[in-house]
């Protein structure tokens, strides 16, 4: 219930935003890119992305430690947006984040021996985002400066190479995701401008499907795989306008 609430709430945040800036429209003879009125934008970019959570309740110090490394990695995506007036537009939004460590895992055997094993333990994971989206822009008085706030729903597909304690899989798992963003670009030209935005997306995985693993080992990988996917993006970018 808490999550549909959000999606709702999310929605009806970009609506009111849309409708406040509206009455408020410069003059077209006062901002020369209201003349134009650019109704395409195609936007890239890239930067650094942060998982905001980072814990399973593993009790295991060397597998939270990994968490902790594996928190910040790289992400990189693009959207592209037409706008169907001269504030709201409608496009298509992706992105991918990727992350990767390794570690060596302190195991205790179940064959009830007692001899404490050194095992190698490693994850390369990669989450991607796509899906519909709806963005709102508003513009400074000398039209160098446009802002933006978006919000877009859609599939979060993921996948993770593992050395399960000396066993290769791939475990793969998707979610309904949601991502919310706020932007700047900056107009250097008539068509090209430099962007600056922040995006938190959220998502949660129910679990892995790991082929090629026993019904323990299953277990153990679900256990032990964080299922909460959601991230704070930081990027750079460059957006054309048409």
């Amino acid at each position: 219930m808490k999550f549909h609430t959000t999606i709702i709430l999310l929605f009806i945040t970009n609506f009111v935003f849309a409708q406040t800036i509206t009455p408020n429209q410069p003059k077209k003879d006062e901002i020369k890119y209201l003349e134009d009125h650019k109704k395409l934008r195609i936007g890239i970019r890239g930067g650094m992305a942060f998982l905001t959570a980072n814990s399973t309740g593993e009790n295991n110090a060397d597998l939270q430690g990994l968490r902790d490394k594996m928190s910040a990695g790289i992400q990189f995506g693009a959207d592209i947006h037409y706008f169907t007036s001269e504030f709201v537009g409608w496009g298509f939004k992706y992105s991918s984040f990727g992350t990767s460590g390794s570690t060596t895992v302190s195991v205790v055997p179940s064959n009830g021996s007692g001899v404490v094993t050194e095992q190698d333990y490693a994850e390369n994971l990669v989450a991607r985002f796509y899906g519909p989206s709806f963005t709102t822009r508003i513009l400074s008085g000398n039209a160098k400066n446009v802002y933006t706030l978006g919000f877009a729903m859609g599939y979060m597909d993921y996948t993770n190479n593992l050395n399960f304690f000396g066993e290769s899989f791939e475990a793969r798992s998707n979610a309904l995701g949601l991502s919310w963003t706020a932007g700047w670009d900056w107009m250097f030209s008539k068509n090209f401008a430099a962007s600056l935005s922040l995006t938190y997306t959220v998502g949660a995985l129910k679990k892995f499907d790991v082929e090629g693993a026993n019904s323990q080992q299953l277990t153990s990988i679900n256990e032990t795989l964080l299922s909460d996917i959601s991230r704070l993006e930081i990027s750079l970018g460059i957006s054309f306008y048409k």
